[in-house]
């Protein structure tokens, strides 16, 4: 944020206050925060962008190896190997221009090494540009089960089964031929997913989509509420539409992001 290392924890002392009392009452694990500054603004004043996409290389070969070779860490080897086996337990965040650092050189730059971002107050970087990078990452693909079908193929739409339902009958409500429909929930429970199910069947969602990709349904999954949506939409919607399932979409505390439209 044009600040410097000491500016979060050292200098706003409230925040390191904060984090040790998350970490007492066991709301959070401990956890290690690094807080580097990389501003070189006379060494490219013209164009001060470039250090949003050149931190990436900082990061990936020195700041990692120099903190997790001296700490206890996830990885069990400080190089390539093991910071890709410990993607999952590495966060990358910040503000302004931290934000578009976060997207230019963490996201973009390493995600085959980190797997958990925050982006506040920043963007600068396009749909297409984020896309390209989880396609080319090998890391990024979704632990995928197919209970129907092998393979499906469409842009993605949908989320929350019942917030998605609302948009229904007003300008918001996309066009589905030819997607994907992404379907997850919170706190609904089994009648209020048949509903919700019902509903798309009765509005022709299901002579529309491609596919149908279920997250997670954190109540149902959590009490063992039979029939599964996977059930329901196994035996209600059309016997030629693939349906796979995943874990990591939806409310559990590994869900990861997924791009849609």
């Amino acid at each position: 944020t044009g600040e410097n290392e000491a500016t979060w924890l050292v200098e706003y002392q409230k925040n390191t206050n904060m984090i040790d009392n998350l970490i007492a009452r066991g709301e959070i694990e401990p956890l290690i925060i690094v807080t580097p500054t990389f501003y070189v603004e006379n060494d490219c004043a013209d164009d001060l962008d470039q250090l949003t996409w050149s931190f990436a290389q900082e990061l990936r070969n020195d700041l990692m190896p120099f903190v997790e070779s001296r700490y206890s860490t996830w990885a069990e080897t400080a190089d390539e190997a093991g910071f890709k086996a410990s993607r999952d337990h590495r966060a990358f965040a910040g503000l302004s221009r931290g934000a578009v650092t976060t997207f230019h050189s963490a996201f973009m730059g390493s995600l085959d090494y980190i797997s958990w971002y925050g982006t506040f107050s920043g963007s600068r970087t396009t749909g297409e540009q984020l896309s390209a990078a989880i396609d080319a990452a090998e890391t990024a693909d979704l632990d995928i089960h197919y209970h129907r079908g092998s393979s499906m193929e469409g842009r993605v739409l949908g989320g929350n089964t019942r917030c998605f339902q609302k948009l229904a009958g007003t300008e918001y409500w996309p066009e589905l031929e030819g997607s994907i429909l992404l379907l997850e929930s919170y706190g609904g429970v089994q009648y209020k997913m048949m509903t919700a199910l019902e509903q798309y069947i009765q509005m022709g969602v299901f002579q529309k989509v491609k596919g149908v990709l279920l997250g997670t349904f954190t109540k149902m999954d959590k009490e063992g509420i039979t029939p599964t949506m996977k059930d329901m939409v196994l035996e209600n919607i059309p016997e030629n539409i693939p349906v796979a399932e995943t874990r990591f979409i939806g409310h559990n505390t590994d869900a990861r992001a997924v791009v849609l439209g």
